[in-house]
């Protein structure tokens, strides 16, 4: 009989990885950066031979650098930045990589890959990617499963949540414990398994390991530790035994609001925070409050300094679409105290006096 398995993948990536020396700078950070979660070169249930096809497009023109860089499942990649790989595309060209863990590193097994290109005189750096994974071992394969590229993931402060996940009975610079369930229709917690991933690494499991109960349908629930440096890429594939073929879906970002929390969204812009600064007034917070602050880029991609008295962890990126979300509960102690906070991501020439400040009255 035919069966379908879930297949549970997670990413834990630091937005934009250190610097190979660590250093504390933000200046010629890439403008434009991007993860594939996963590439694979390895064998699969079957006889299945499961292998990446990595597609980068140059929407420019003129030629553009692209730095790859490969981040082994399970292994510690803080010294990611060693495997280095770049690839140039002509203006408008584009590129096809079959096999790019084999190609560009001559690795195999599971991975993950970092792509980033540096800004320069009119040039913002961006580029397009595809990535597919497809069963070279079954002529009857078709196209293969997307898996999407992406930069935005599951932050301290969020949920993940996936969905629809199916099952037949069973025939972030740090290590972050990560702690998923499955949860029924009902809403009830079925099973749950913590997971711990190395720095800029990935974990994939069978969902089947984490229950062993038969159910027609669930949904999956992805909770970060607080202190959660980075963020958690997750995606869920169901794949058919009998031809391999597949179908994902993202570990999508929910941040849960406080009760009674009131919300103000910040206007993120080339070089100011409104409110915020520099030339507009600060961010004001009542002491004893609760607010949902929502950081919200309107023209390229920024970050965001953090703030831990506070609890506020910072974000490497958000750009538009992506917003960073934090809740924020000052308390009575912290009336009249002033906090100050900085633009991190690399966003052009005035980035280095985009700053701005929030008021505890």
């Amino acid at each position: 009989m035919r069966r379908t398995f879930p297949i549970l993948l997670l990413c834990l990536a630091s937005t934009i990885p250190p610097l190979a020396a660590e250093e504390e700078r933000t200046e010629d950070l890439p403008t434009s950066a991007t993860y594939v979660p996963v590439v694979a070169s390895t064998p699969g249930a079957g006889g299945s031979q499961f292998v990446s096809l990595l597609s980068i497009v140059n929407p420019h023109p003129f030629s553009l650098t692209v730095t790859a860089y490969y981040l082994p499942g399970g292994a510690d990649n803080r010294g990611f930045r060693a495997t280095a790989r770049p690839i140039v595309l002509p203006a408008n060209g584009s590129t096809r990589i079959n096999d790019p863990m084999a190609a560009l590193w001559g690795a195999s097994g599971l991975g993950t890959i970092y792509l980033e290109s540096p800004p320069g005189p009119g040039n913002d750096g961006t580029f397009v990617v595809d990535s597919r994974l497809l069963n070279v071992a079954n002529p009857n394969a078709t196209y293969g499963l997307s898996v999407p590229a992406t930069l935005s993931g599951i932050r301290a402060s969020d949920r993940g949540w996936a969905a629809d996940v199916q099952s037949d009975a069973p025939d972030s610079s740090s290590p972050a414990t990560v702690r998923v369930e499955i949860l029924a229709e009902t809403g009830n917690v079925m099973a749950a398994k913590d997971y711990t991933i190395p720095p800029l690494s990935l974990i994939q499991d069978a969902v089947t390991n984490i229950t062993v109960t038969s159910f027609s349908h669930a949904s999956l629930r992805v909770t970060p530790p607080a202190s959660l440096n980075g963020q958690i890429i997750g995606y869920v594939a169901v794949a058919d035994n009998a031809t391999s073929d597949a179908a994902v879906s993202a570990i999508l970002a929910y941040t849960p609001q406080a009760a009674g929390a009131r919300p103000i969204t910040i206007e993120v812009s080339r070089y100011r925070f409104a409110p915020g600064g520099p030339d507009r007034p600060p961010i004001q917070l009542e002491a004893g409050v609760a607010y949902e602050l929502r950081f919200h880029s309107v023209d390229a991609t920024h970050g965001l300094s953090g703030i831990p008295q506070l609890g506020i962890s910072g974000s490497a990126a958000f750009s538009p679409g992506s917003d960073y979300v934090v809740l924020v509960a000052p308390t009575v102690l912290q009336r009249g105290a002033r906090f100050s906070f900085t633009c991190v991501r690399f966003c052009g020439a005035g980035h280095g006096g985009m700053y701005g400040s929030i008021e505890i009255i």
